[in-house]
């Protein structure tokens, strides 16, 4: 598939075949909703690693896990691992800033807020890719790029308005906690501005990340070892679980499944789902964690879908003929 950096090589999922059963399973419908699905609930996944073992430890042992699943099936597929050293720098960066420093602030933000006040905040990456793409591709933000940035953070505002307005200013925990959210999409961001240069290299995704995971979980180990933190486990299923369901569903299926439906339908599309996760991670949070819905939550969640849609599209023109299809579609059905 080309992009304006490069051509983007795109690894298949498992082989579909031609029964209706597996056509169903392996359909973009149903790789959408999977990723939607477990992407949304990671974020209160997450939440099930805090305890007993550090943040940093926990990193590294799902990304470790990760890297050496992803290893295992290139081995087994015959992939061929071999990079020069300057792809190599590239994977180091994308592990350091995607899969360590920036998920240390997520988990950091897991213990202060709910985690889907933690999903929403950390998904301003979005934003942060937009000017860091005009920043180092040298990319032209258009007036609806410009535009859905500016509805999305509106979005934000009114998500977290009540707890502002209700803050105790003398317990920074919350404060804190939505900083380091924010603070880790704009370090994610970083990450996945090289793994744009990545591919623009002809590197394929799947072997990136088999490296990258693997730089990002062992400097997430050796940061935790500085720090003072012991290597330790906790054998309690709840930990177990959730450290296999995030290293193998949450880190390797899932962005498998996305890669697939990349490869169908293209990059645009393909980005329109993702903007579902955070409201997924709302509605595990309502269950598991008591997080209260609001006008004010629902109208955010609504300027922040509008607001990314403005950003995936290609252009004020199809934007606008899509809101005409709609509209059109509305206008039929009333007659």
């Amino acid at each position: 598939m080309a992009t304006n950096h490069g051509t983007i090589k795109t690894n298949p999922l498992p082989d579909e075949g031609h029964n209706l059963f597996q056509r169903f399973i392996f359909s973009t419908l149903m790789l959408y909703i999977f990723a939607i699905g477990v992407w949304g609930s990671t974020w209160y996944i997450i939440t099930l690693q805090l305890g007993v073992v550090g943040e940093e430890v926990s990193i590294g042992y799902r990304f470790c896990i990760a890297s050496l699943a992803l290893f295992l099936w290139g081995a087994l597929r015959g992939k061929d691992f071999s990079f020069p050293w300057e792809d190599h720098r590239i994977f180091m960066f994308k592990g350091v800033a995607l899969y360590s420093i920036g998920y240390f602030f997520a988990y950091y933000a897991g213990g202060a807020i709910p985690s889907g006040l933690n999903a929403v905040l950390f998904s301003t990456i979005v934003i942060f890719n937009i000017f860091n793409a005009a920043i180092f591709f040298k990319q032209k933000i258009s007036f609806l790029t410009l535009l859905g940035a500016i509805l999305g953070l509106g979005g934000l505002a009114l998500i977290f308005l009540p707890e502002l307005q209700s803050l105790d200013i003398h317990n920074q925990e919350v404060l804190m906690g939505m900083g380091f959210a924010v603070f880790g999409g704009l370090i994610g961001s970083f990450g996945n501005i090289a793994s744009m240069k990545s591919q623009s290299r002809g590197v394929r995704i799947i072997e990136a990340n088999a490296y990258s995971m693997g730089y990002g979980g062992l400097l997430s180990l050796a940061i935790a070892l500085v720090m003072g933190e012991s290597l330790t486990f906790d054998t309690s299923f709840s930990y177990v679980g959730s450290l296999l369901y995030l290293a193998i569903f949450g880190s390797i299926i899932t962005f498998g499944c996305y890669l697939k439906v990349l490869g169908r339908v293209g990059a645009d599309k393909a980005a329109y789902p993702m903007v579902l996760i955070p409201v997924v991670a709302l509605c595990i949070s309502a269950v598991f964690e008591d997080y209260q819905w609001s006008t004010y939550a629902i109208l955010g969640i609504v300027l922040m879908i509008l607001g990314n849609i403005m950003i995936t599209v290609k252009g004020k023109a199809e934007f606008l003929q899509r809101l005409k299809k709609i509209f059109r579609k509305k206008i039929t059905a009333k007659h």
